[in-house]
């Protein structure tokens, strides 16, 4: 008998783990719901960039234009389930002869954030290790209980850029937190 929560793949899936699957961000990804999650204050409090002003079509338009690029690749986030994509994730600023990059993620439906997020990290961290042949990948975050999460997958705090966004009135740290490929591999 067939399992009630059927799988969808996507036929332009990448990369893939148990409930989530990475495609490449396509032109129709480019919707209102996608405008909505931009310019919602809640989902883009701890955002660098979409907090500042409002996000247009424009924008959009011109974001997916510069896309591709050979130091930044972006992904749509899907779930299996449902073949909903709730999220952007990227490999940035990647470095080729110093062999690392940042990783950024956007969850724009609430309901795909904790099990989906934990999961898109590890299929990211395996692609930048072991496909692209990285050595180190680095981000920093000011969101609580984010830090945490990240060391159950091996980064290690490696400081903190004090007072450096502004929120609500004041200033924030900022975590920064890096993982090297050889601690990833032990925790394989």
């Amino acid at each position: 008998m067939e399992d009630s929560k059927q799988k969808v793949k996507n036929q332009y899936t990448f990369l893939e783990g148990k409930i989530t699957y990475l495609r490449p961000l396509l032109k129709e990804d480019i919707r209102p719901e996608y405008l909505s999650w931009l310019n919602n204050p809640d989902l883009t409090i701890y955002s660098d960039h979409f907090r500042r002003w409002p996000t247009t079509e424009k924008d959009l338009d011109n974001f997916f234009e510069n896309v591709k690029s050979p130091n930044h690749i972006v992904f749509a986030a899907c779930c299996k389930t449902t073949g909903k994509h709730f999220g952007n994730f990227s490999i940035d600023k990647i470095d080729w002869v110093n062999r690392n990059a940042t990783l950024n993620g956007m969850i724009g439906i609430p309901e795909y954030r904790v099990m989906h997020y934990f999961e898109v990290l590890k299929i990211l961290m395996k692609y930048a290790f072991n496909k692209l042949n990285l050595n180190r990948l680095y981000g920093g975050t000011e969101i609580p209980g984010l830090p945490e999460l990240h060391e159950r997958l091996g980064w290690k705090v490696e400081g903190v850029f004090r007072n450096h966004h502004y929120r609500n009135g004041e200033y924030v740290d900022v975590i920064q937190m890096g993982l090297l490929k050889e601690d990833f591999l032990k925790i394989k």
